[in-house]
């Protein structure tokens, strides 16, 4: 293993442990939540005592740290992002692959700008995984369900997430009361946080695939073929 491919499986490590993190505490606070409504539901039914009072706290007191180790895990999941895509792209480039469309710097830079960010790191990840699984430049465009999948998530998220700012924006007009039943707020909620999860378990995936293919030298296969 070269020193590119044994630098990119240390960085896959580090941001496949940073995602899971935010995978597992995104989970745990979405449960904390339905909990929390499930049983505030049930307390409004009866006035809550002492213990039902301390119960409210500790939960508070749960959820924010959950939350807390949620936001700490997003930045340093998009900055792990960007170094272990810049790396992998710099391992094609450096193993002289044929037909390589995109450059490490384009690649990485893709994800952080706006509308770019809607089609080009799709295609970037998905010759990405083609090309480091050894297949030739003719095969860079082949569909693969990961990359799929994570960007249908990805989108399905951006669509919950501008009804939920279409909502809030209407709701803030003072000749508007647009009626969104409470229910119908929790399910967007719910939504938009499953979709986020959608898209990282895949990115996980897509992460831990190329790192192993590289790892194994698989991307050289193309390389020694025009060599």
């Amino acid at each position: 293993m070269s020193k590119g491919e044994a630098s990119l499986a240390k960085l896959g490590r580090l941001t496949r442990i940073a995602i899971m993190v935010y995978i597992l505490a995104a989970i745990a606070n979405l449960a904390v939540t339905v909990l929390s409504f499930a049983w505030l539901g049930s307390l409004l039914r009866a006035a809550p005592g002492d213990h039902e009072m301390i119960g409210i706290m500790v939960i508070g007191v749960i959820s924010s740290v959950i939350s807390l180790i949620s936001l700490i895990s997003i930045p340093a999941s998009v900055i792990l992002v960007a170094l272990w895509v810049n790396c992998a792209w710099s391992n094609l480039h450096e193993a002289r692959l044929e037909g390589l469309n995109y450059t490490p710097g384009w690649a990485t830079a893709s994800f952080f700008i706006p509308f770019v960010n809607m089609v080009v790191p799709m295609r970037a990840l998905r010759e990405l995984h083609n090309r480091s699984h050894g297949e030739s430049d003719w095969h860079a465009a082949i569909s693969v369900g990961d990359v799929t999948s994570w960007y249908a998530c990805l989108w399905a998220a951006f669509l919950v997430g501008i009804a939920l700012t279409v909502f809030l924006a209407l709701d803030s007009i003072p000749i508007l009361y647009v009626i969104l039943p409470t229910p119908g707020w929790i399910l967007l909620g719910i939504l938009l946080a499953a979709f986020l999860l959608g898209s990282a378990w895949f990115l996980y995936r897509i992460i831990g695939k190329v790192t192993a293919a590289q790892s194994a030298m698989l991307h050289y296969a193309q390389a020694e073929t025009f060599t």
